[in-house]
C-alpha cells in the first residue's frame, strides 16, 4: 500500500506466500483483486487453504508449485507480483517478471540494498526498470527493510534492448556475409548455397538456445554460427564430390 494504489488493479500474485502474508491480508483490504497465492511447501497450502475457506475468501486460488516452474507455462498474467525472502533478488526477478504483465509491477521486500546494486546492472537483460523504493522500518524491532517497485517494460519501450536487436541483426548479416565471401573461395560452395547455409546456421543458434531476448549476443558462438555451418556443409559438399 506504501508503495502501489491496489485499487487501480484486478489480479494479483504472491510468490512465497508460506502463512499468507502480504497476499491474505491484500485481498481482505482489496476485496476486489483476484488473487493467486504460490509457495513450495503443500502443508502450507492446506494452512492457507483453510483459513480461506474460514474467512469466506472469494476470488483467490492457492497453488502448490516452485516459481521457477509455475513461471514457465503461465506468462504475463498478473498486474501485480510481490514477493518477500523467497530467494537472492536477481534469481527472484528471473523467475517473478515473467508472470507479469507488460507495463505491470513487481515489488520485492529485503532487508539491504547489496543486491539492488548488482541487479541494477542487468536490468535492460530483464527487460525492467527500477521505479521506486521504500526504505521503512519494521514495529518493536526497528530493523529497516525495503519495498523495490519493478516495472516491466514492452521491448519498445526499452532502448538499449531494441539496440541489442539491432546489433544482434548486423552482425549476423555481415557474418553471413563473410561467409559467402570465404567459403565459397575455400570450398567451391557457390554463393547462393553458402548464403543458404549461413542463415540456416544463424536460425539454429536462435532455435536451440531458445532466447527471446539479446541476452545471447554474449555468445561468440552468435557469431561464429552463419560461418560455421556454411563451412561444414562446403566441406561435406566437397567430401561427396570426391567420392
Amino acid at each position: 500500500v506504501k508503495i502501489i494504489d491496489f485499487n487501480k488493479y484486478n489480479t494479483f500474485c504472491d510468490i512465497g506466500t508460506g502463512a499468507g502474508f502480504p497476499g491474505i491480508v491484500i485481498k481482505i483490504f482489496f476485496p476486489h483483486l483476484k488473487v493467486t497465492l504460490i509457495d513450495a511447501l503443500n502443508k502450507r497450502i492446506d494452512f492457507l487453504n483453510v483459513v480461506i475457506s474460514e474467512l469466506q475468501l472469494k476470488e483467490i486460488e492457492t497453488i502448490h508449485s516452485r516459481i521457477e516452474d509455475y513461471g514457465k507455462n503461465n506468462r504475463e498474467l498478473y498486474d501485480i507480483v510481490t514477493a518477500r525472502a523467497v530467494t537472492n533478488l536477481s534469481n527472484l526477478l528471473e523467475f517473478a517478471i515473467p508472470i507479469v504483465k507488460v507495463n505491470k509491477y513487481f515489488i520485492a521486500m529485503k532487508g539491504s540494498n547489496n543486491e539492488l546494486d548488482t541487479i541494477l546492472n542487468a536490468s535492460k537483460l530483464l527487460n525492467i526498470k527500477l521505479e521506486d523504493k521504500i526504505e521503512f522500518s519494521l514495529p518493536y524491532e526497528e530493523s529497516k527493510r525495503n519495498l523495490i517497485k519493478f516495472v516491466k517494460l514492452d521491448v519498445d519501450e526499452n532502448p538499449s534492448r531494441v539496440r541489442d536487436y539491432f546489433l544482434f541483426a548486423i552482425q549476423h548479416i555481415l557474418a553471413m556475409l563473410v561467409a559467402c565471401i570465404t567459403v565459397p573461395f575455400l570450398t567451391g560452395l557457390p554463393v547462393a548455397t553458402t548464403l543458404v547455409a549461413a542463415g540456416i546456421g544463424t536460425l539454429c543458434y536462435i532455435f536451440f538456445t531458445k532466447k527471446k531476448s539479446p541476452v545471447f549476443l554474449s555468445s561468440s558462438f552468435a557469431y561464429l554460427s552463419p560461418m560455421s555451418s556454411a563451412l561444414a556443409i562446403g566441406l561435406i559438399n566437397n567430401a561427396g564430390g570426391n567420392n
